[in-house]
């Protein structure tokens, strides 16, 4: 296991190695120890001029047309966050055929806000107004995207969440069931 995600990372590294060579839109951050993802989603926002900023986790697999889907949607319909659907999987992706849709509409997003985080956070895109307004992420451990949604949706944003599967997301089935990890 230790083997794969290593190798995985060095793939990573060198494709992000080759495309900062050949577009200048793409900027290389790099933290020297593990702060919380709060702090490094933030470290990550910061300085960033584009109209949108997007999430994922290193590990997991956009689909190829995520980010145009996104930017669509958003601009057509106004909307300042838009999730999606995942699909889990543990080897390679479709292994296990597990779909997590959460609701697509803003209403029925605003009430299961108090008591979960009402979208899968890896598959989130925002505006980054939004991010600038609300101050981006707090530094709360395992609760941080939970929060960023509840203080989103005070600030009057509008959340959508697509029906459609964003993401593949590697999970990691010893995690999944540790109540740290609920929200």
């Amino acid at each position: 296991n230790i083997r794969v995600e290593f190798t995985n990372l060095l793939i990573f590294e060198t494709l992000l190695e080759k495309y900062l060579k050949y577009e200048n839109r793409i900027t290389k951050k790099v933290l020297d120890k593990n702060l919380g993802r709060g702090f490094a989603r933030n470290f990550g926002a910061l300085g960033v001029k584009t109209e949108f900023i997007a999430i994922m986790d290193s590990d997991d697999i956009a689909r190829f047309d995520r980010f145009e889907k996104q930017i669509t949607i958003m601009r057509e319909n106004n909307i300042d966050l838009l999730g999606g659907a995942i699909e889990e999987f543990e080897k390679f992706p479709g292994d296990l055929g597990q779909v997590r849709r959460l609701p697509e509409m803003h209403e029925n997003i605003k009430s299961i806000a108090p008591f979960r985080t009402p979208y899968n956070n890896v598959t989130i895109m925002f505006r980054n107004e939004l991010f600038k307004k609300i101050k981006g992420y707090d530094d709360f451990n395992f609760v941080e995207d939970w929060d960023f949604a509840v203080r989103a949706l005070a600030s009057g944003a509008i959340f959508y969440n697509m029906p459609e599967v964003l993401v593949d997301v590697r999970i990691n089935k010893k995690r999944s069931y540790n109540l740290n990890y609920s929200i």
